[in-house]
């Protein structure tokens, strides 16, 4: 997620069959890739052998898929990585949510996953201190951010694709 190449992206929708409504929206270089691996991925197993519980849209596509059917894609917009495919997919979730959608996006578009901050810092052998020095911010605030209790903001998102392009994983 860090690190965006120059691939063109596809912002899309996932839509319910039954009703037509778009439940989910997101961002990919394959569209077609994409909704397979949303459709194949629901049957994962934790050590207990209980189903890992991973969400709204996993629970509606297990609904869906105990009922035998499938989402449908809808690609909204192809954009080029020039255009900036985040701040897309997050004018694309406002649009939806703003026209009534009760989207299952389990954060805002383009906002990372706490731990996915971590394995980028952790995965150039940085600590947060390390992390904080090449943004130009607090350690403080890098903790704050893989601790969930804060978002990074969008330019810092931005920055922080830049480093992974400058300093890939070691």
């Amino acid at each position: 997620m860090w690190g965006m190449d120059d691939r063109t992206r596809y912002i899309y929708g996932l839509v319910d069959p039954r009703d037509g409504r778009v439940r989910y929206v997101g961002m990919t270089t394959s569209p077609e890739l994409r909704l397979v691996s949303h459709c194949t991925n629901l049957g994962r197993l934790q050590p207990d052998g209980q189903l890992a519980r991973r969400g709204r849209k996993d629970d509606w596509l297990r609904e869906l898929e105990a009922g035998g059917l499938r989402p449908q894609m809808t690609v909204f917009e192809e954009v080029a990585p020039e255009n900036d495919p985040l701040v897309r997919e997050e004018v694309w979730i406002d649009r939806m949510r703003a026209g009534g959608a009760d989207l299952l996006n389990g954060r805002p578009a383009g906002r990372p996953d706490p731990s996915e901050l971590a394995a980028f810092r952790v995965a150039r052998g940085w600590s947060q201190h390390d992390l904080a020095r090449h943004l130009g911010l607090s350690s403080g605030a890098v903790s704050l951010w893989e601790a969930g209790k804060r978002t990074p903001p969008r330019l810092v998102r931005l920055a922080l694709e830049r480093l992974a392009q400058l300093h890939p994983p070691t």
